[in-house]
């Protein structure tokens, strides 16, 4: 049973290689330093989503500023916030609870984003949707090896 103290699980912190592959992971398990979600992997590219999230509901029409620009700005914040806190909250057990609320933000992004696209605020969706696919798969590889390791006796 693990403990309620400071526990990284091995796959966190995945390092991607340049082709997209990934290599071997840095084992964070024990006690870490504060700030530590910073170093992952599935954080950065969730902030760079965030930002880019921000950008393109910057373009839409002024009415939806406070309607689907809002709720798509939410979702994108939503996402690396919830790894950082779940992270932050010290168990293995609740970095989980907090990859799941990432990943479910991360298909309410994409569900908005695909709405945007219908509406004509976007011409194109598919960069961004390839940037959320590949968060999405991020936070599933890791909930999948949490998952694991939080049911070990």
């Amino acid at each position: 049973m693990l403990h309620e103290r400071a526990v990284f699980p091995r796959l966190v912190a995945l390092k991607i290689m340049e082709h997209g592959s990934m290599s071997k992971h840095r084992d964070l398990t024990g006690p870490r330093p504060a700030g530590n979600h910073k170093e992952l992997i599935v954080w950065q590219k969730a902030v760079d989503l965030a930002l880019s999230a921000h950008q393109i509901s910057a373009t839409f029409p002024t009415f939806e500023l406070f309607g689907l620009g809002a709720q798509i700005r939410g979702a994108a914040i939503s996402i690396p916030s919830n790894i950082a806190e779940g992270a932050a909250r010290g168990s293995a057990k609740e970095l989980l609870r907090f990859l799941y609320i990432a990943r479910g933000s991360c298909a309410e992004l994409e569900t908005q984003l695909h709405i945007a696209h219908k509406l004509g605020y976007l011409a194109s969706a598919s960069e961004i949707e390839k940037r959320v696919a590949e968060v999405g798969k991020l936070l599933t590889s890791i909930i999948g090896t949490l998952r694991h390791q939080v049911s070990k006796p």
